[in-house]
């Protein structure tokens, strides 16, 4: 699978309602089913099929562990619609810094009854260039590079997670819409873009929560290796 590629979850619609409580329910993995890589940053298509549940009844968990341990999956959800004919129910899952090659995913229902694993494992990729900061509340702020080092044609990325691995929840607190910013010596994402100036929170639960940024642009600047910043408003 190509990394890079901005993609969105999907999910066939089989059944919106349970008609009969003695069907019993049942969802199948199409994908990541073993073999993909996962670019953090990036969404990801995860195809699952499914039969006599609603779709909203279906719980997503991820491992990065092979099944020692389960994540829950923060995604956006978004409503497909084609001519005006709803035609399928669709989540983003932006795709963690967690590198791993032990990765699998899980479906369960909302009683968190088993429906279906990953058939083998997957990989979310690692950068080659990543600095981890921990503050006194246990937040993690990791700053990422896809290479260490850069040639002047190059394509650069960038991405900036924070994490918070407690039990209870976080507030984060910004004085405009503008939430992080990423800059070299000779370049800034934020030149050239408005902001709100409205005061606004975002919260962060436990169990690994995070929020992720990430950019990318192509290296026309010099040839010598510029300095690369993530940084929280």
């Amino acid at each position: 699978m190509k990394l890079g590629k901005s993609l969105v979850i999907i999910f066939v619609l089989a059944s919106l309602f349970r008609n009969d409580p003695c069907v019993s329910a049942s969802a199948t993995i199409v994908s990541p089913n073993g073999g993909e890589i996962l670019c953090p940053g990036d969404g990801f298509i995860i195809d699952v099929s499914f039969k006599d549940i609603s779709f909203s009844d279906l719980r997503l968990n991820y491992s990065p562990d092979s099944g020692n341990t389960w994540l829950p999956m923060y995604l956006n959800s978004h409503v497909v619609d084609e001519h005006g004919i709803l035609i399928m129910y669709a989540y983003e899952w932006i795709v963690p810094y967690m590198p791993s090659d032990d990765c699998l995913l899980k479906v369960s229902d909302r009683q968190n009854n088993e429906l279906d694993i990953s058939d083998s494992t997957f990989t979310i990729a690692s950068f080659e260039n990543d600095t981890t900061y921990t503050d006194e509340y246990g937040v993690r702020y990791t700053l990422a590079l896809d290479k260490s080092n850069y040639t002047p044609n190059d394509t650069v990325k960038m991405l900036y997670e924070i994490r918070y691995p407690g039990v209870s929840s976080i507030v984060l607190k910004f004085g405009s819409t503008q939430e992080y910013d990423f800059w070299s010596t000779n370049w800034r994402w934020s030149k050239g873009k408005m902001f709100f100036q409205i005061l606004q929170d975002k919260s962060i639960g436990g169990q690994n929560q995070y929020l992720i940024y990430s950019t990318s642009r192509p290296r026309h600047f010099s040839s010598y290796l510029s300095h690369i910043f993530g940084h929280f408003i």
